[in-house]
């Protein structure tokens, strides 16, 4: 009896928990405010453009918990009306830049390391492939 009231309450906690250090699936719709942050970071890096890149839809979420939260996501991104010549890329917002029509698009993936302890925030932005002017996504 013992035996059975040890293995369901096992059963119970590893039902109710989720995996130690596993990945959380996130809703993508809410991770446009952090694809705006990581255009600064985007832009800043690639410095062969004429005009900034902006975020335009993210299609997947997720987060990890380490010793600070790990968040990874995978966005489209294209070319805005905003010039480089005439911002710096932490003045880049919803409200200042729009999408160029027939704008270059490209996906990145971008990774966020949030460490609490020190309140820092530290953007990894990788390109994964450039975006067909017609490619429907």
């Amino acid at each position: 009896m013992l035996f059975a009231w040890i293995v369901l309450c096992a059963f119970v906690i590893q039902t109710n928990c989720d995996e130690a250090g596993g990945y959380n699936e996130e809703d993508a719709e809410d991770y446009m405010p952090t694809a705006w942050k990581a255009a600064v970071h985007l832009n800043q890096e690639n410095t062969s453009i004429e005009n900034y890149y902006i975020p335009i839809k993210v299609f997947w979420a997720r987060s990890q918990v380490v010793s600070g939260t790990k968040h990874e996501f995978e966005a489209l991104y294209g070319e805005s009306t905003c010039k480089r010549t005439a911002m710096e890329p932490s003045e880049i917002s919803e409200e200042n830049c729009s999408l160029k029509e027939g704008a270059a698009r490209a996906i990145y993936n971008v990774t966020l390391y949030e460490n609490p302890s020190d309140g820092t925030e530290k953007y990894t932005v990788t390109k994964v492939r450039d975006v067909s002017p017609d490619e429907q996504l």
